[in-house]
């Protein structure tokens, strides 16, 4: 049976956590992850106007769902958020 799109989502954000993907900031909004499983590739995550992350990575194509968005949103929330 096909996972849902809530359980992909989850299953992303799990592999996210736990590969320990490094996120680079290179714009507001725009983030670059090296591929953990090809070395020398990277992925561009771009956070959308409506705050949803696409990536360039063939999972995100091909299912639009990636470990790589997880983790940018995760970033991202933390780049938006200021402490006073």
């Amino acid at each position: 049976m096909a996972m849902s799109q809530a359980e992909m989502v989850q299953k992303a954000r799990v592999r996210a956590l736990s590969d320990g993907l490094q996120v680079y900031r290179i714009a507001d909004g725009v983030y670059v992850v090296p591929a953990k499983s090809n070395p020398g590739e990277a992925y561009t995550v771009t956070v959308q106007a409506d705050g949803q992350p696409a990536c360039t990575c063939p999972g995100a194509v091909n299912r639009g769902v990636c470990k790589h968005q997880e983790v940018v949103r995760f970033r991202y929330l933390i780049d938006s958020t200021s402490i006073a």
